[in-house]
């Protein structure tokens, strides 16, 4: 019914009444205000695309400018304001490099600011609304909240508040040098800060600060898992979704960052030595030399932003990881926990052919250069041999055409990269808490078209691109600027929106009642079972991917005796190896200390 209402030249009408209304908005008295524990706040009473009022606050601090001296410190809290504060636009975004966006954005080290959308300003029948808490992707270094990009239009079609915020990125978010003042994971901090920020004033735009989903994609997915289990995040969220995302990868997380804060630091003609040094420097350099400098570590450990969360030390700041993530995960968090990924993820690792047009040739001739980083670190040359074999015959077959190639690769990267750890996840924490995942296939219309993969005609769902489906996003989606003339995407969209609020407001996403069928069946340890997301809707009774995961368990379980990550087994052992031996050698040196003495007194006797 919602469809029938937008025509192409209603909707042509509807952008330009918007326009017109926002300017009038900016002085008019009528419009809603909020007062925070800090100072009033006045937003904007607007209309959804499909047409429902709501109002919006753009622009709130949460934390203080982490500028001059704060810049690589945890978030401070903001300072009072005592003038209305106009929350009527989005707030720069984080620096980063390669600033080109397809939308007018300003960016800016002072970042650290969120956006609240609510349908109602007062508690609905007397109740706070359930909260929403996005986390923007990006690969660590790169993104924003931008409304252009996560417009909440959909996600309003139901009675939630919903919470779009920035964070550090990069060297600002993640340099860990093991010295205080830049402990680490700061981004991280951010996002715990602006959390407590919702525990504190979200009743006041409607929500309850009891029902707090906290909801990521991508890189910010890996953010939701670090905050499943951190002691820093512990009670603040009631729920978490993450989506393409898992703490497990390989590319979300490094033990240290602390030799590519010096290697930065000796490009930038600063001191390296001592780390303190360093970092005073490092801290006085301009922010976007700095942003765009980090383009020099593209590749590193096979991943675009080397800049990623790691292990901290108590230096003067609240520890967020104190563990490696796959420990902390053994036994921390147990709130419910929505998650998944697409069956074509791996599409994002296809070069574009007209600038690499041999690219699956390489692949056929030699696969070694394609294995998982932590491999090629700590292996043999025969054993990497062995283990190319064995992932090329497995997925790319003997004597593979050039589509089963094409294909494999894809599939491949899909389980490397994200269905192996997400599974992982889902195995571990369902033996405490509920873990509902899913698997999304859906190939519609509401896809980016822009992908180096498109070139080639590929077909299956990239990564992200179930975002079209939660999000009004017309300038990266150009069918969504005339969503009438896609009823069935539209019909995805209205089920996408009731899962994920339903588990924001039940902790399960068919709770019983609901129209929606079937019923989404959690994961039980190894049994990860999962919701096909397609039309219609399927639940399949057996494991994701039973056979392609199998397959990586076994060359886990002959590389480090169990079915693992690498970044447990291998470091884990020889932590401990390294641990015995120390202790072999000190009670061998104790023996012979007293060994010595003994003889000695017997000789003076």
């Amino acid at each position: 019914a919602i469809l029938t209402m937008f025509s192409a030249a209603q909707y042509i009408v509807y952008i330009c009444a918007s326009l017109l209304s926002v300017r009038v908005a900016i002085g008019s008295n009528d419009n809603p205000r909020v007062v925070l524990s800090l100072g009033l706040v006045e937003g904007l009473e607007q209309t959804t695309v499909l047409g429902r009022t709501h109002y919006s606050f753009k622009g709130i601090p949460y934390a203080a400018p982490p500028i001059g001296n704060l810049r690589f410190k945890a978030p401070q809290p903001p300072a009072n304001w005592s003038d209305v504060l106009l929350a009527f636009k989005d707030a720069p975004a984080c620096l980063q490099p390669f600033r080109e966006v397809p939308f007018p954005i300003t960016y800016s080290e002072d970042c650290l600011y969120l956006n609240v959308f609510t349908p109602y300003l007062q508690p609905k029948n007397g109740s706070g609304m359930p909260v929403i808490v996005w986390i923007h992707g990006g690969k660590f270094y790169q993104g924003s909240s931008a409304t252009e990009k996560y417009g909440v239009d959909f996600l309003l079609m139901k009675d939630v508040v919903v919470v779009l915020m920035n964070y550090r990125l990069g060297i600002f978010g993640y340099l860990n040098m093991n010295v205080a003042g830049a402990q680490g994971n700061v981004a991280l901090k951010d996002a715990v800060m602006a959390l407590k920020w919702v525990q504190t004033e979200i009743s006041k735009f409607g929500g309850d600060p009891r029902l707090v989903t906290v909801v990521g994609d991508s890189s910010g997915s890996d953010m939701v898992s670090m905050l499943y289990y951190s002691p820093m995040s512990k009670g603040l969220f009631n729920r978490a979704v993450s989506q393409s995302g898992s703490s497990l990868s390989d590319s979300a997380f490094l033990p240290s960052t602390a030799d590519l804060g010096l290697k930065m630091a000796e490009a930038l003609d600063c001191p390296i030595d001592p780390p303190q040094s360093a970092v005073s420097c490092l801290r006085e350099v301009d922010g976007v030399t700095l942003a765009d400098k980090q383009t020099i570590f593209q590749g590193v450990k096979g991943i675009e932003n080397p800049f990623l969360p790691t292990i901290e030390q108590d230096l003067g700041e609240e520890v967020f990881l104190p563990d490696y993530p796959i420990k902390m995960m053994e036994t921390a968090g147990d709130v419910p926990y929505l998650m998944g990924f697409s069956d074509g993820e791996g599409l994002m690792f296809v070069k574009d052919p007209e600038t690499n047009p041999d690219q699956f040739e390489k692949i056929q001739e030699d696969f070694i250069p394609y294995l998982p980083v932590y491999m090629l670190e700590n292996e043999q040359p025969e054993v990497l041999q062995r283990i190319a074999t064995q992932f090329q015959d497995f997925y790319l077959g003997f004597n593979s055409s050039l589509n089963d190639t094409i294909y494999g690769f894809i599939n491949y990267n899909t389980d490397r990269e994200f269905s192996y750890c997400i599974a992982k996840t889902a195995q571990m924490i369902s033996n405490r808490a509920s873990v509902y995942l899913y698997y999304f296939n859906y190939a519609g219309n509401f896809q980016r078209r822009n992908w180096p993969y498109n070139k080639l005609n590929l077909t299956g769902v990239g990564h992200g691109e179930e975002l079209g489906y939660l999000f009004y996003r017309p300038c990266f989606v150009k069918e969504q600027n005339n969503i009438s003339a896609y009823p069935k995407d539209m019909e995805m969209v209205e089920t996408m929106v009731t899962l994920w609020t339903n588990f924001a407001t039940y902790g399960n996403p068919t709770p019983p009642g609901t129209d929606l069928k079937p019923t989404w069946e959690p994961v039980k340890g190894k049994l990860t079972r999962h919701l096909i997301i397609n039309d219609p809707l399927t639940m399949a009774p057996y494991p994701v991917l039973e056979d392609r995961l199998a397959f990586w368990d076994q060359i886990f379980q002959s590389l480090y005796g169990e079915a693992t990550h690498i970044r447990r087994s291998r470091t884990y052992l020889v932590y401990i190896t390294v641990f015995f031996l120390l202790l072999f050698c000190a009670i061998l040196g104790i023996y012979c200390y007293f060994r010595g003495k003994k003889h000695r007194y017997s000789i003076l006797d």
